[in-house]
């Protein structure tokens, strides 16, 4: 038995025939959740900019005395505990803000490590490809890369944050009502090696076709979901962060294939 590849256009899905085990490319290409993880993590949710649209930012040390003092926005003097520093923050060419930041304070450092972490959207990969059988098991795969281990660090001379978003599981709600739980990216069908060699662990079974769904298609996803967590280098501080999911859609076709029996010619 040959298994096949799902591969994707530009814009929209389109399915082709192939034996390559290269992995789906579909960025910009399969509907995903269109954000990146440059927001605060909560769970469940994700919100942002994009991947590869933030612009980095830099701190200026700001010296102050009590000449010279801080004010909040309601005009009153801001008081500091004296372990840090006051900083203007530039992001690009815009101007920010002035932030105090010291051990006890290192929430800014914290928001800008986050938003430097960049999580890829999943890239899912079936097999067979094009057209899934009814109950010829379908493997289901991600590039290992969507599920690596991602960090960034924010820092002052000093004082550095650290946030570490490590992938917990990949969801993929296959439009039929099953949702199969994958604790890993999944093993890509090799077409080069014997079907009964290989075992996927990661895989779902169609119990009926498409035909009567919109397009012939069952609408599917994969959501990768990230635990993340920040440190703070010298301090001890840290903690959860809660989880973001990100999300591709695409469509997956599945046909039912009819056995007929033909009695040989002259058998009773």
């Amino acid at each position: 038995m040959h298994r096949f590849l799902l591969t994707f256009g530009l814009g929209v899905a389109t399915l082709a025939w192939c034996s390559s085990s290269a992995g789906a490319d579909t960025r910009g290409a399969a509907s995903t959740d269109e954000s990146g993880a440059d927001a605060i993590a909560s769970t469940s949710v994700s919100h942002g900019q994009s991947a590869g649209t933030r612009e980095d930012c830099t701190y200026e040390l700001v010296p102050t005395t009590d000449d010279n003092p801080v004010y909040d926005v309601d005009g009153s003097v801001i008081t500091v505990d004296g372990t840090g520093n006051w900083y203007e923050k530039t992001c690009g060419t815009t101007f920010v803000g002035t932030f105090y930041i010291s051990p006890a304070n290192p929430l800014d450092l914290l928001a800008e490590a986050r938003s430097r972490i960049n999580l890829p959207l999943p890239q899912p990969s079936l097999s067979p490809n094009g057209e899934q059988i009814v109950n010829l098991t379908t493997w289901m795969w991600i590039e290992p890369t969507d599920m690596a281990d991602q960090s960034a660090t924010a820092a002052v001379p000093g004082l550095a944050v650290t946030v570490t978003a490590v992938p917990e599981s990949a969801f993929w709600t296959m439009g039929d009502g099953t949702i199969v739980t994958c604790t890993g990216s999944g093993t890509p069908f090799d077409p080069s090696q014997p079907s009964a060699s290989q075992q996927s662990d990661c895989s779902h079974a169609y119990e009926r076709s498409s035909i009567n769904e919109p397009g012939h298609a069952f609408a599917a996803s994969v959501v990768t979901r990230w635990r993340l967590s920040w440190t703070v280098a010298g301090a001890g501080e840290g903690g959860d962060l809660g989880t973001i999911d990100r999300t591709t859609t695409f469509l997956v076709p599945v046909a039912e294939v009819q056995t007929v029996n033909v009695n040989p010619r002259g058998a009773p």
